[in-house]
């Protein structure tokens, strides 16, 4: 999957003012039909969607996103998530597949991004 961003929300909450914080990625996953009873989706592309990120792995996960070029062009990984005790399921960790994060796209750039050659 593209992860396309990664941040973190900081604050104050507004009922006791007790400090937050919200790291998040979001990714593009394939459009997948949907065929119920009482709903259907059909369409074709990628939706983005918003993931938790362990406060303990953020750092990581945003230096390798920045690393690898993260402000100009989605980054191609495999992301990993475990539940914590609030039943909340948390990216934890990533995986680079060698075929796809090798791959010099400035030559043949993916349609998808807009088809931009990276400068």
């Amino acid at each position: 999957m593209y992860l396309i961003n990664v941040y973190k929300n900081t604050g104050l909450s507004k009922e006791k003012n007790n400090p937050y914080s919200l790291p998040r990625c979001t990714v593009l996953q394939e459009f997948e039909d949907v065929n119920r009873e009482r709903f259907q989706s059909t369409g074709i592309g990628f939706i983005p969607v918003e993931l938790a990120v362990s406060e303990s792995f953020f750092d990581t996960l945003f230096k390798f996103y920045r690393d690898n070029g993260g402000a100009d062009k989605p980054v191609f990984v495999a992301l990993k998530t475990k539940m914590n005790s609030e039943g909340k399921n948390l990216v934890v960790s990533f995986s680079v597949s060698p075929a796809q994060s090798n791959v010099d796209q400035s030559e043949n750039p993916s349609p998808v991004f807009g088809g931009k050659k990276s400068a």
